[in-house]
């Protein structure tokens, strides 16, 4: 609907003209799942992986949109870059079968998780390392999910300053999308 809208119209600003807010500015829940890729070091030196995916929270102030400033806190000269692919549910489910997750999704985005690492080692959980204010980003926008039919082959690249830091993608995951939605749900 949106395309027949805009068919023929040409832009009245241009992109740097522009200021993004998060692509969900007021999301319900924000749900990370940590060390789900095989190459992580702990799944690399125990040969095996986990049982169960790692899931957290994060908060929505944790984040700022596209071209903001990640904040690095006062606390920690550790804050590092995660790339990684942001999955957008777009109703509500429970209880939902590993078959049907993929039709919850809206859409995709990406995510800069931005970690604390000196604080992820201060207790069991991931929380308080992945939620200071300001240090993750997400966006620029979401694509919505009929323009990604497979979300088990997309390609990751995480680049600083143009050097590239990361490069993979979602078919080196642990727990698959479907799986980590369907578990969640539950």
């Amino acid at each position: 609907e949106l395309k027949k809208a805009v068919a023929g119209a040409k832009p009245t600003l241009g992109f740097s003209d522009i200021t993004l807010n998060l692509p969900i500015p007021h999301p319900g829940k924000i749900l990370c799942v940590g060390r789900n890729y095989r190459a992580y070091h702990e799944v690399q030196e125990m040969g095996k992986a986990p049982q169960w995916p790692s899931i957290f929270g994060r908060f929505v102030d944790s984040f700022v949109p596209h071209d903001a400033p990640l904040v690095k806190p006062t606390e920690s000269d550790q804050l590092d870059y995660e790339g990684e692919l942001a999955v957008v549910i777009g109703r509500a489910g429970r209880h939902i079968a590993e078959k049907d997750a993929l039709s919850y999704v809206a859409g995709y985005t990406v995510l800069n998780e931005g970690s604390v690492r000196d604080w992820a080692n201060r207790g069991t959980q991931n929380c308080p390392a992945k939620n200071f204010w300001h240090s993750g980003s997400i966006g620029p926008w979401i694509v919505t999910a009929d323009e990604i039919p497979d979300p088990s082959k997309l390609h990751i690249v995480t680049k600083i300053n143009g050097e590239i830091r990361q490069d993979g993608g979602t078919d080196l995951m642990i727990f698959t999308i479907p799986y980590v939605i369907a578990h969640i749900s539950k």
